[in-house]
């Protein structure tokens, strides 16, 4: 995920903050070195006192990480839209990112610790590379120079500053003359100072920060094993449902219902909404009261397209009517899913009370709740597009999460 790109760019800015005088001196007291060393360790304090924190009590994650987990989830935004972008598409942009981030937060968040850390010991390698390539074409002589701190203070930074290189290579802690000596020019040479602070950045920095980003990688990679998408949730179901190749096919089958030009444009906007994509529609020749269900040699065998049923409110369903004229269908046609939709267009225009309407639909849900199926009711000669499209989403969403 872009770790080697991280990793060079550290190596790069270590050897590049890493700088020597014109005089070729190196002065033992000025950063990078000890810069780099009180740095991580105020680092390394803060991630103590968080991890004391965590024991106790939930903590989010820090500025930094934050910055490099929002980087990573939403870094589309950050591309020039098309001309063809337009408000819908940044809006969709925007939630995606907003959504992606708060599900794999916990993912980004190890993989931050991770590359922060590595980065870390890249800029302190190089650093360390800076040190010996400059230290190989010229003489460098150690010294130092302040205008408030004296030898002894010189010596206390040294012996604390450098310890861990101190120990590393067996090297006692110069004396205060020997210090002071380094005061006046030209100095000594800088091989050993090199090799002390080579050593003490390997020890405080790179060591230790490459042991944190093997742990933070263990960590991400478990969180990503464990990241898991709920397909069965009605987002990705209505991803999953507008996932085909060309036009989705859907064939309505009237039940003593005259469709005209605007309620089959009005359906097949609908079914565009909730499919996906371009619809193709086709209408059944009409079943009459009293007819028979299509015969099982009337389906082709693998066709798996919807199939709607379309009813009038206007008429009571009637158990051994329309209710064998469901069954069977539902049997014949097998491999089809089955929606039965309801018209309330010529109800709403000859009757039109609000507690008459309320009653027919619960009379109609009734009788389809013992098919165990779920009407959709909808004007289809003046529909009400965004709400019809939320209820049938709904009753798709509940039919594929059944088992």
């Amino acid at each position: 995920m872009g770790g080697h790109r991280h990793r060079g760019c550290g190596v790069r800015t270590g050897a590049a903050v890493d700088h020597f005088a014109s005089n070729q001196q190196v002065n033992i007291l000025a950063p990078p070195v000890l810069g780099l060393l009180v740095w991580n360790l105020v680092v390394y304090v803060s991630l103590a006192i968080r991890a004391v924190m965590r024991m106790r009590r939930s903590v989010g994650i820090g500025p930094a990480r934050r910055t490099v987990v929002w980087m990573g989830a939403a870094a589309g935004l950050f591309r020039r839209p098309s001309k063809s972008g337009n408000a819908i598409r940044r809006e969709v942009l925007t939630r995606f990112a907003r959504d992606w981030t708060a599900l794999t937060a916990p993912l980004y968040a190890a993989r931050a610790v991770r590359i922060l850390h590595l980065a870390a010991a890249a800029v302190a390698i190089g650093v360390i590379a800076g040190l010996y390539m400059r230290g190989i074409a010229f003489e460098y002589r150690a010294t130092w120079q302040s205008t408030f701190l004296g030898a002894e203070t010189v010596r206390s930074i040294v012996a604390i500053g450098y310890a861990p290189g101190l120990w590393l290579m067996r090297m006692p802690v110069p004396d205060v003359s020997e210090i002071a000596s380094l005061q006046l020019p030209p100095g000594e040479n800088a091989a050993p100072w090199l090799h002390l602070m080579a050593a003490t950045l390997l020890l405080v920095v790179v060591a230790p920060r490459l042991v944190l980003a093997v742990v933070a990688g263990v960590k991400e990679y478990f969180k990503a094993s464990n990241l898991s998408v709920v397909i069965t949730q009605p987002y990705f179901q209505r991803v999953l449902r507008g996932f085909h190749t060309g036009r989705a096919r859907v064939e309505v089958l009237p039940y003593s219902v005259d469709l005209s030009t605007d309620g089959i444009a009005n359906l097949e906007d609908l079914l565009a909404r909730v499919l996906g994509g371009n619809v193709e529609l086709t209408s059944l020749p009409a079943a009459q009261y009293g007819d028979e269900a299509p015969a099982a040699d009337s389906w082709e065998p693998d066709d798996t397209d919807p199939l709607v049923v379309l009813h009038d409110l206007t008429v009571t369903p009637e158990q051994d009517v329309h209710g064998s004229f469901l069954a069977t269908l539902a049997q014949n046609a097998l491999s089809r899913r089955l929606m039965v939709f309801v018209d309330e267009s010529s109800f709403s225009a000859r009757i039109g009370a609000p507690e008459r309407l309320a009653r027919r639909r619960q009379l109609w849900t009734e009788f389809c709740a013992e098919y165990n199926m779920t009407p959709l009711f909808i004007n289809l000669e003046s529909p009400d597009l965004v709400a019809a499209e939320e209820k049938l989403d709904g009753i798709l969403t509940a039919t594929e999460s059944r088992p």
